[in-house]
């Protein structure tokens, strides 16, 4: 016997069908609707370690600097990049450098990245370090029909990352060069942001999957995995999630505590 609720559903389903026949738009609504619950965009530095290409061109051109940490030239892929994951600064460089001159590197930050020739060898080095975010994201177009959208900061992010994947056979990329003060992301559902202050830069983030960098500078307190107010608030009408760019990085005990299957909900 069917209830007054099976009633009230094919009602609606008979509603819907019945709007679709007298609305000719209809159709091509619904297809944006589905094209939206899959849309992604994603900051280049996200699928690019940008911070790994930073350190190593600096390592590289200054190998026995006075101003890095002791035998750094010497250090290996792991410890480098368990310094830049655990840093709690947004500019890569204060992971390298002694304590005593970590507030004096932005001016050198903001040369190296401004600087094009500079900047052309450090993305050059960065071809080098993909995530694997840009391994999962890929899968996720081949397999699942997912449209990625690459952030770009410059033309030279965006050369280098189409260089990065022309091969990458069966997954749809786009890309934008964004340099605007606010960007919509209304046609976009789910978001992958490297630095948790970023979210300023883009309109309309409500409703959303937001996807953050797993590194220090994205949390209050890093080591016991506590959240940023800015990521607490952002969550309030957002499903906010962490994503580390290496899956199998294992953390010592004494720079972070284990996680739980609670922390990253």
């Amino acid at each position: 016997m069917k209830s007054s609720q099976d009633d009230s559903i094919v009602k609606r389903v008979e509603s819907i069908l019945e709007h679709s026949k007298t609305d000719p738009s209809f159709g091509k609504k619904l297809q944006e609707a589905n094209m939206k619950r899959n849309s992604v965009i994603a900051d280049f530095d996200v699928l690019i370690d940008m911070d790994l290409a930073i350190a190593s061109y600096l390592i590289e051109q200054y190998p026995k600097s006075f101003y890095f940490k002791d035998k750094l030239a010497d250090t290996s892929m792991y410890f480098l990049k368990l310094l830049l994951l655990s840093r709690t600064d947004r500019n890569p460089i204060t992971a390298i450098v002694k304590d005593e001159y970590k507030d004096k590197v932005d001016d050198i930050y903001k040369e190296i990245t401004t600087n094009a020739e500079i900047y052309d060898k450090i993305l050059d080095i960065a071809a080098a370090f993909p995530t694997d975010i840009l391994g999962i994201l890929s899968l996720s177009s081949k397999n699942f029909g997912y449209r990625i959208t690459v952030r770009c900061r410059n033309i030279q992010e965006e050369n280098t990352f189409l260089n990065i994947v022309r091969l990458d056979n069966g997954a749809k990329w786009n890309t934008i060069v964004d340099n605007s003060e606010k960007l919509s992301i209304d046609k976009y559902k789910i978001l992958f942001i490297h630095d948790i202050d970023e979210i300023g830069d883009f309109e309309e983030v409500g409703g959303k999957s937001i996807y953050l960098y797993d590194y220090g500078g994205n949390y209050e307190d890093f080591k016991h995995n506590k959240y940023s107010l800015t990521a607490i608030l952002a969550g309030s009408i957002n499903a906010v999630k962490f994503i580390s760019p290496y899956s199998n990085f294992v953390f010592p005990k004494e720079i972070r505590d284990p996680l739980s299957n609670e922390d990253f909900k």
